[in-house]
């Protein structure tokens, strides 16, 4: 469990943060992590909020600067 003040990621989180760091579409993270778009959305929305950020390109800039993602 992650301490009072530390961001704690999924697996599946950080597979998504990884996937938006190369380029992929919502729909490409869907096929990939077999999803649907919908539930890519929503994991995006959490990981957007958890990072205190309002995008994609901001998420994976804050994420490698934390070092969830390299």
């Amino acid at each position: 469990k992650p301490k009072p003040g530390e961001l704690a990621f999924k697996d599946r989180d950080v597979k998504i943060l990884k996937l938006v760091s190369s380029g992929y579409t919502n729909a490409q993270i869907a096929d990939a992590l077999f999803l649907s778009p919908e539930s890519v959305k929503k994991y995006l929305y959490d990981i957007f909020q958890n990072l205190g950020v309002k995008n994609r390109m901001n998420a994976v800039i804050k994420a490698k600067e934390i070092g969830v993602i390299q």
